[in-house]
């Protein structure tokens, strides 16, 4: 039989996820579940159309788009074993839920496919021409340039962000990630440009990056 060992960390989490389980607030946070409703069938507001006025659409990119996912439907999206321990990453776990919920791709099972169904249906009740860049997000890497995995705790390949743009020109451009510490951070570099990267993001804080 395993014996589970918990630092003094552990226990604060657990404690903390407990104190807010039993507090007053407690049926208010479990109410945060999304409805999920469909946008299709959201009547657009006065205020929309409204804001809408002047602005072509083609020029409109939303800039940020994370792409979320578990990698269950091909897409090579990896997430640390933290997301999915509530008992000794409650706060991961949280976060990890908080993600699942907001882009209605539900806890398990088609979590790739789920994702980008809801956003083309959100981005569906835009004008045409509207579009979205979808984020890649790489593994965390040291000083040597080899892959970090113990302290990657989300991973999206460039490939994968831009097989969607490329499926989806009409709604999806797509950000290269590409750590700088990697061995091969000017070939993928090349490769991103090739492959029609609008951008190139760089993630400091999440990719143990030391910016001197």
């Amino acid at each position: 039989m395993t014996q589970l060992k918990y630092s003094r960390r552990h226990f604060l989490q657990l404690a903390a996820t407990g104190l807010i389980s039993y507090s007053s607030s407690a049926p208010a946070l479990f109410r945060l579940a999304n409805a999920c409703l469909d946008p299709l069938k959201t009547p657009t507001t006065a205020l929309e159309t409204l804001a809408w006025q002047g602005i072509n659409p083609v020029n409109y990119w939303d800039c940020h788009t994370h792409i979320v996912g578990s990698g269950d439907g091909g897409s090579g999206i990896t997430m640390s074993a933290d997301m999915n321990a509530p008992l000794l990453h409650p706060i991961q776990t949280i976060q990890h839920w908080a993600y699942a919920n907001a882009a209605c791709t539900g806890n398990s099972g088609g979590q790739d496919i789920a994702f980008v169904k809801r956003l083309l249906a959100l981005l569906e009740t835009l004008p045409q021409g509207a579009k979205a860049m979808l984020y890649a997000f790489d593994k965390a890497h040291g000083a040597n340039g080899d892959a970090n995995h113990a302290n990657t705790s989300f991973f999206v390949p460039n490939d994968y962000a831009m097989s969607l743009a490329q499926r989806y020109p009409e709604r999806f451009e797509w950000v290269a990630s590409i750590h700088p510490y990697r061995h091969d951070c000017v070939r993928v570099l090349e490769q991103a440009a090739a492959g029609g990267a609008r951008s190139v993001s760089v993630l400091q804080l999440s990719s143990s990056i030391e910016l001197k």
